[in-house]
């Protein structure tokens, strides 16, 4: 029989009696190991090893799938649990604000996408049925996160009830600094053609976030106050001095 019939009732029995002689066949060329992975850990085509190594784990594979070419087998759609494997940045949610009218100030309005980052970030992980081990936010203004930050002044309303809802919700120490040519947030407002959304910043994301061996995701900086004295939105420090008569 030349023909493998799909569906027939002895399929499974045939594809697994193939498999092992097609791994007997090869042991001498591609090792006793793939010999061994082909008939003790596969049930049907679906196959599952640990390996100590991920080295040794494409080792095998690719000796593997020498292996089973040799009989019109291919071995495909390999997937890993290796904390090292494929890196992938993918866009899930994105949302813009525009300027209220009449204009706020341009650290109000700073603030104000803060806050939306905030509510953005607290819909996905209500929405998605995965445990995040780290969530983090970027924003190109540092008045910002000296605000975000701060522990020893007072603010006016609209800063201070704006700050209290962002740390509700995150801590200070998930909020960090990303230069303003490297912020996906920055497209948002600018014109971008549709025919190359795909290749910006929006949906791919900033290249260090795959590099987080350096960058501004390694790079945790402490955040103060940017010039508190004439900042309009500070309360102002009053000092009282006593005397004792």
């Amino acid at each position: 029989m030349k023909v493998h019939v799909f569906g027939n009732s002895p399929s499974p029995a045939v594809a697994t009696y193939g498999l092992r002689r097609t791994a007997q066949a090869g042991e001498g060329e591609f090792g006793e190991d793939a010999k061994r992975f082909v008939e003790r850990d596969f049930y049907v085509d679906d196959a599952l090893k640990s390996m100590p190594t991920a080295s040794e784990a494409i080792d095998l594979l690719q000796r593997t799938q020498g292996m089973l070419a040799t009989a019109n087998l291919r071995l495909h759609k390999i997937a890993s649990s290796s904390a090292e494997g494929i890196q992938h940045v993918g866009f899930i949610l994105g949302k813009a604000k525009l300027a209220p009218q009449p204009e706020h100030t341009i650290s109000r309005l700073e603030l104000c996408g803060a806050v939306l980052a905030t509510e953005v970030a607290e819909l996905i992980l209500d929405e998605l049925d995965v445990k995040l081990d780290a969530v983090k936010f970027y924003t190109d203004s540092k008045v910002v996160l000296g605000y975000i930050n701060n522990q020893t002044r007072r603010f006016y309303t609209y800063i201070s009830n704006r700050v209290e809802r962002i740390r509700r919700s995150t801590q200070p120490e998930q909020w960090n600094y990303v230069p303003t040519d490297q912020n996906p947030a920055d497209l948002a407002t600018r014109s971008v053609p549709a025919s190359l959304l795909k290749q910006t910043i929006w949906l791919t994301g900033p290249a260090f976030l795959l590099r987080c061996d350096s960058g501004p995701c390694t790079t945790k900086e402490t955040f103060g106050l940017i010039e508190p004295e004439p900042d309009k939105e500070i309360r102002p420090q009053v000092t009282t001095f006593v005397t004792d008569v």
